[in-house]
């Protein structure tokens, strides 16, 4: 406990406060700003940031700002890092072995809309995990117009439906997609395994509980498949169909674990190339 309250008061101390100076926008060149792990308490991302349009990074993550996400993050076209993941808790490393976890404040950083996306057309990762996106009933179709999007992480957005079908998937580049900890089952989405780029698909906790299309059989690329705490009943060989096809040669990781499955491991799991 000690160790913890220390830690604490030692992040406060070398975190940045208070209100930030809009005298920033003088600096009309800049191409890269980082605000993240500070302690702004609660305050809202200023609208003067969608001012950079020269701006091509921007991370605002566990940096203590809460509200409305400002749609005039829009007006950053040349954009292609954004990361306004709104993390609970951080791991702090006291030494190589002796670590805390520190518990941040939850300031509801939220959207109402992400039209305000679909104009990022550079984009190439995203990060908004933790951010309330409950309101944003768009949210799918302002992502499905970021046609250089590799990196996609809406972790814990406390998202309640997604579109089982599309009738075009633009977001072709995608190599990493990070839906997990929200509510989308029970259906797990077919236009999914359109995107034949996808190495690393994260869907765990997401109350799915139909059987996986057989189509994930043919995302060749994918090596990290997590479909753990959802609500998967009955023989673990319902999994079978779907995990044939070229997914063999590039599987390296999958994880069902807290589902209601049983029966005894399946021979056709000693398939998978080492």
């Amino acid at each position: 406990m000690v160790m913890h309250q220390e830690v604490v008061s030692k992040l406060k101390r070398s975190c940045l406060s208070g209100e930030i100076n809009p005298s920033l926008v003088e600096l009309k060149y800049l191409k890269h700003l980082d605000l993240s792990l500070n302690c702004f308490g609660g305050i809202g991302i200023p609208n003067f940031i969608g001012s950079f349009n020269q701006l091509r990074y921007l991370n605002l993550s566990s940096a203590g700002f809460g509200g409305r996400v400002p749609h005039d993050l829009g007006n950053l076209t040349s954009l292609r890092y954004l990361d306004l993941n709104h993390k609970m808790s951080l791991t702090v490393y006291v030494s190589d072995d002796v670590y805390c976890r520190v518990f941040m404040t939850d300031y509801n950083l939220h959207v109402t809309s992400l039209h305000w996306l679909s104009h990022l057309s550079s984009l190439q990762h995203l990060d908004m995990a933790g951010v309330n996106l409950s309101m944003a009933t768009d949210w799918l179709l302002s992502i499905n117009m970021l046609p250089s999007v590799v990196y996609l992480r809406l972790r814990d957005c406390s998202l309640v439906s997604i579109p089982v079908s599309l009738p075009h998937v633009n977001f072709t580049s995608l190599s990493t997609l990070d839906l997990s900890f929200n509510m989308l089952g029970p259906k797990i989405p077919t236009w999914l395994f359109n995107v034949s780029k996808m190495m690393s698909l994260k869907f765990s906790s997401n109350y799915f509980g139909d059987f996986v299309p057989t189509a994930l059989g043919n995302l060749c690329k994918l090596q990290t498949l997590e479909l753990w705490s959802n609500s998967f009943t009955g023989e673990i060989n319902k999994f079978k169909e779907s995990l044939m096809g070229c997914i063999r040669n590039s599987l390296e990781e999958l994880d069902l674990g807290s589902n209601e499955l049983n029966g005894h491991l399946p021979d056709w799991l000693g398939r998978f190339l080492i």
